[in-house]
Protein backbone atom coordinates (compact mmCIF):
# COMPACT_ATOMS: atom_id res chain seq x y z
CA UNK A 1 0.00 0.00 0.00
CA UNK A 2 1.28 3.45 -0.95
CA UNK A 3 0.21 6.62 0.86
CA UNK A 4 0.16 10.20 -0.38
CA UNK A 5 -0.30 12.96 2.18
CA UNK A 6 -0.63 16.72 2.19
CA UNK A 7 1.58 18.34 4.85
CA UNK A 8 1.49 21.96 3.72
CA UNK A 9 -1.18 23.70 1.65
CA UNK A 10 -0.12 26.42 -0.76
CA UNK A 11 -3.18 28.67 -0.92
CA UNK A 12 -6.68 27.93 0.36
CA UNK A 13 -8.85 24.84 0.60
CA UNK A 14 -11.38 26.43 -1.73
CA UNK A 15 -8.76 27.02 -4.42
CA UNK A 16 -7.27 23.53 -4.18
CA UNK A 17 -10.49 21.49 -3.85
CA UNK A 18 -11.44 21.52 -7.58
CA UNK A 19 -7.94 20.45 -8.60
CA UNK A 20 -7.77 17.62 -6.07
CA UNK A 21 -11.28 16.49 -7.01
CA UNK A 22 -10.16 16.16 -10.63
CA UNK A 23 -6.95 14.35 -9.65
CA UNK A 24 -8.79 11.79 -7.50
CA UNK A 25 -12.03 11.57 -9.48
CA UNK A 26 -14.21 12.65 -6.54
CA UNK A 27 -16.73 15.42 -5.92
CA UNK A 28 -15.42 18.88 -5.01
CA UNK A 29 -17.29 18.66 -1.70
CA UNK A 30 -15.48 15.43 -0.84
CA UNK A 31 -12.14 16.93 -1.83
CA UNK A 32 -12.86 19.93 0.39
CA UNK A 33 -13.43 17.62 3.36
CA UNK A 34 -10.20 15.77 2.62
CA UNK A 35 -8.25 19.01 2.63
CA UNK A 36 -9.74 20.26 5.91
CA UNK A 37 -8.54 19.49 9.42
CA UNK A 38 -5.14 18.77 10.85
CA UNK A 39 -2.21 17.97 8.61
CA UNK A 40 -0.42 15.91 7.44
CA UNK A 41 -3.58 14.50 5.88
CA UNK A 42 -3.48 11.27 3.90
CA UNK A 43 -5.28 11.92 0.63
CA UNK A 44 -4.73 8.61 -1.13
CA UNK A 45 -4.16 4.98 -0.17
CA UNK A 46 -3.49 2.78 -3.17
CA UNK A 47 -1.77 -0.43 -4.24
CA UNK A 48 -0.83 1.32 -7.50
CA UNK A 49 2.59 2.93 -7.05
CA UNK A 50 2.32 4.77 -10.36
CA UNK A 51 -0.95 6.38 -9.29
CA UNK A 52 0.60 7.46 -5.99
CA UNK A 53 3.57 9.02 -7.75
CA UNK A 54 1.31 10.77 -10.25
CA UNK A 55 -0.73 12.41 -7.47
CA UNK A 56 2.47 13.34 -5.62
CA UNK A 57 3.74 15.07 -8.76
CA UNK A 58 0.45 16.90 -9.31
CA UNK A 59 0.41 18.22 -5.74
CA UNK A 60 4.03 19.33 -5.84
CA UNK A 61 3.46 20.98 -9.21
CA UNK A 62 0.92 23.20 -7.45
CA UNK A 63 3.64 23.95 -4.86
CA UNK A 64 2.06 22.05 -1.99
CA UNK A 65 4.11 20.26 0.66
CA UNK A 66 3.24 16.70 -0.37
CA UNK A 67 4.67 13.42 0.87
CA UNK A 68 4.49 9.80 -0.18
CA UNK A 69 5.63 6.58 1.45
CA UNK A 70 5.21 2.83 1.38
CA UNK A 71 2.89 1.76 4.22
CA UNK A 72 5.21 -1.19 4.85
CA UNK A 73 7.76 1.32 6.16
CA UNK A 74 5.42 2.43 8.95
CA UNK A 75 6.12 0.78 12.29
CA UNK A 76 3.16 0.09 14.55
CA UNK A 77 3.27 1.25 18.16
CA UNK A 78 3.89 -2.34 19.23
CA UNK A 79 6.91 -2.57 16.91
CA UNK A 80 8.52 0.59 18.33
CA UNK A 81 10.96 0.60 21.23
CA UNK A 82 8.73 0.52 24.32
CA UNK A 83 9.76 2.86 27.13
CA UNK A 84 8.52 1.09 30.26
CA UNK A 85 11.32 2.15 32.64
CA UNK A 86 14.07 4.67 32.00
CA UNK A 87 16.80 6.87 33.36
CA UNK A 88 17.60 10.36 32.11
CA UNK A 89 21.10 11.71 31.68
CA UNK A 90 22.10 15.05 30.21
CA UNK A 91 22.70 13.40 26.84
CA UNK A 92 20.29 10.48 26.54
CA UNK A 93 17.31 8.46 27.72
CA UNK A 94 18.54 5.06 28.91
CA UNK A 95 16.50 1.87 29.18
CA UNK A 96 17.26 -1.12 31.43
CA UNK A 97 19.88 -3.13 29.56
CA UNK A 98 21.67 -0.03 28.32
CA UNK A 99 19.76 0.88 25.16
CA UNK A 100 19.99 4.64 24.61
CA UNK A 101 18.11 7.36 22.80
CA UNK A 102 20.73 10.06 22.26
CA UNK A 103 19.12 13.49 22.39
CA UNK A 104 21.25 14.94 19.60
CA UNK A 105 19.96 12.16 17.34
CA UNK A 106 16.30 12.91 18.12
CA UNK A 107 14.35 14.32 15.19
CA UNK A 108 10.91 14.86 16.71
CA UNK A 109 8.97 14.60 19.96
CA UNK A 110 5.32 14.07 19.07
CA UNK A 111 2.58 14.12 21.69
CA UNK A 112 -0.57 12.19 20.86
CA UNK A 113 -3.76 10.78 22.34
CA UNK A 114 -4.60 7.19 21.57
CA UNK A 115 -8.18 5.95 21.87
CA UNK A 116 -9.35 2.36 21.92
CA UNK A 117 -12.97 1.37 21.42
CA UNK A 118 -14.00 -1.81 23.22
CA UNK A 119 -17.38 -3.46 22.75
CA UNK A 120 -18.80 -5.87 25.32
CA UNK A 121 -21.88 -7.94 24.58
CA UNK A 122 -23.74 -9.66 27.41
CA UNK A 123 -26.60 -12.08 26.82
CA UNK A 124 -29.01 -13.04 29.60
CA UNK A 125 -31.78 -15.63 29.52
CA UNK A 126 -34.68 -15.43 31.97
CA UNK A 127 -37.80 -17.41 32.69
CA UNK A 128 -40.82 -15.34 33.65
CA UNK A 129 -44.27 -16.45 34.77
CA UNK A 130 -46.68 -16.12 31.83
CA UNK A 131 -50.36 -16.02 32.78
CA UNK A 132 -51.56 -16.39 29.19
CA UNK A 133 -49.49 -19.51 28.56
CA UNK A 134 -50.61 -21.06 31.83
CA UNK A 135 -54.28 -20.58 30.97
CA UNK A 136 -53.90 -21.72 27.36
CA UNK A 137 -52.06 -24.89 28.34
CA UNK A 138 -54.25 -25.77 31.27
CA UNK A 139 -51.47 -25.07 33.72
CA UNK A 140 -48.82 -27.17 31.97
CA UNK A 141 -46.75 -24.21 30.73
CA UNK A 142 -46.25 -21.70 33.52
CA UNK A 143 -43.22 -19.71 32.32
CA UNK A 144 -41.84 -18.05 29.23
CA UNK A 145 -38.14 -17.91 28.37
CA UNK A 146 -36.82 -14.54 27.21
CA UNK A 147 -33.34 -13.68 25.97
CA UNK A 148 -31.91 -10.16 26.16
CA UNK A 149 -28.66 -8.93 24.63
CA UNK A 150 -26.99 -5.77 25.92
CA UNK A 151 -24.10 -4.16 24.04
CA UNK A 152 -21.93 -1.52 25.64
CA UNK A 153 -19.18 0.44 23.89
CA UNK A 154 -16.45 2.16 25.87
CA UNK A 155 -13.62 4.38 24.69
CA UNK A 156 -10.39 4.36 26.66
CA UNK A 157 -7.88 7.13 26.02
CA UNK A 158 -4.22 7.40 26.92
CA UNK A 159 -1.47 9.88 26.22
CA UNK A 160 1.33 8.71 23.96
CA UNK A 161 4.70 10.27 23.21
CA UNK A 162 6.50 9.33 19.99
CA UNK A 163 10.25 9.91 19.95
CA UNK A 164 11.44 9.75 16.36
CA UNK A 165 15.15 9.39 15.71
CA UNK A 166 17.04 10.74 12.73
CA UNK A 167 17.79 7.11 11.86
CA UNK A 168 16.45 3.93 13.39
CA UNK A 169 13.31 2.70 15.09
CA UNK A 170 11.13 5.22 16.90
CA UNK A 171 10.63 5.03 20.66
CA UNK A 172 7.22 5.33 22.32
CA UNK A 173 6.18 6.33 25.84
CA UNK A 174 2.65 5.20 26.74
CA UNK A 175 0.94 6.74 29.73
CA UNK A 176 -0.59 3.43 30.81
CA UNK A 177 2.57 1.34 30.40
CA UNK A 178 5.41 3.52 31.70
CA UNK A 179 6.89 3.75 35.20
CA UNK A 180 8.43 7.08 36.18
CA UNK A 181 10.98 6.51 38.99
CA UNK A 182 13.59 7.63 36.47
CA UNK A 183 12.29 11.17 36.96
CA UNK A 184 14.04 11.05 40.38
CA UNK A 185 13.38 14.22 42.40
CA UNK A 186 11.22 15.56 39.54
CA UNK A 187 8.74 12.69 39.95
CA UNK A 188 5.14 13.80 40.60
CA UNK A 189 2.33 12.01 42.49
CA UNK A 190 0.22 11.26 39.40
CA UNK A 191 0.97 9.49 36.12
CA UNK A 192 -0.59 12.30 34.07
CA UNK A 193 1.62 14.92 35.70
CA UNK A 194 4.71 12.74 35.31
CA UNK A 195 3.92 12.42 31.62
CA UNK A 196 3.81 16.22 31.26
CA UNK A 197 7.02 16.64 33.26
CA UNK A 198 8.80 14.05 31.13
CA UNK A 199 7.88 16.00 27.99
CA UNK A 200 9.38 19.15 29.54
CA UNK A 201 12.57 17.30 30.48
CA UNK A 202 12.97 15.81 27.00
CA UNK A 203 12.37 19.15 25.30
CA UNK A 204 14.99 20.78 27.53
CA UNK A 205 17.54 18.05 26.80
CA UNK A 206 16.81 17.83 23.08
CA UNK A 207 16.30 21.49 22.07
CA UNK A 208 16.95 20.79 18.38
CA UNK A 209 14.19 18.18 18.17
CA UNK A 210 10.85 19.44 16.86
CA UNK A 211 8.01 19.22 19.37
CA UNK A 212 4.49 18.90 18.03
CA UNK A 213 1.19 18.10 19.76
CA UNK A 214 -1.27 18.20 16.85
CA UNK A 215 -1.75 14.43 17.09
CA UNK A 216 -3.79 15.12 20.23
CA UNK A 217 -6.36 16.89 18.06
CA UNK A 218 -7.07 14.34 15.33
CA UNK A 219 -10.75 13.42 15.13
CA UNK A 220 -11.45 10.59 17.55
CA UNK A 221 -14.94 10.37 16.07
CA UNK A 222 -13.38 8.90 12.94
CA UNK A 223 -13.75 5.12 13.19
CA UNK A 224 -10.22 4.74 11.84
CA UNK A 225 -8.56 7.52 13.83
CA UNK A 226 -7.18 5.31 16.58
CA UNK A 227 -5.98 2.55 14.29
CA UNK A 228 -4.22 5.08 12.04
CA UNK A 229 -2.36 6.96 14.76
CA UNK A 230 0.88 5.16 13.83
CA UNK A 231 0.35 6.29 10.25
CA UNK A 232 -0.29 9.90 11.24
CA UNK A 233 2.78 9.97 13.51
CA UNK A 234 4.98 8.54 10.76
CA UNK A 235 3.75 11.05 8.18
CA UNK A 236 4.22 13.95 10.62
CA UNK A 237 7.79 12.85 11.36
CA UNK A 238 8.40 12.52 7.63
CA UNK A 239 7.02 16.04 7.09
CA UNK A 240 9.36 17.40 9.76
CA UNK A 241 12.31 15.62 8.18
CA UNK A 242 11.46 16.69 4.62
CA UNK A 243 9.96 20.14 5.07
CA UNK A 244 11.60 21.47 8.23
CA UNK A 245 10.23 22.79 11.48
CA UNK A 246 7.44 25.05 10.23
CA UNK A 247 3.73 24.71 11.03
CA UNK A 248 2.19 22.47 8.37
CA UNK A 249 -1.33 23.89 8.47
Amino acid sequence: MFLVALAELNGTVEDEAPHLAKDLGVAVYEARLMLSGERPKVLLRTLDQARALTLLGQLRARRHGALACDANAIASIDAMVQVEQFQLSDTSMILPGGKELVFTDTLAILRAVRGEHTTHTHTTTERNFAVGRAIASGGLLLSKKTTRTDTKTREEREQVLFLFRKAGTAWVVRESCTLFPGMAERMAPSVAENFVRLIAELRARAPDATFDDRLTRFHTADAHASSRLDEQAHMLALAIARLGRGPYR
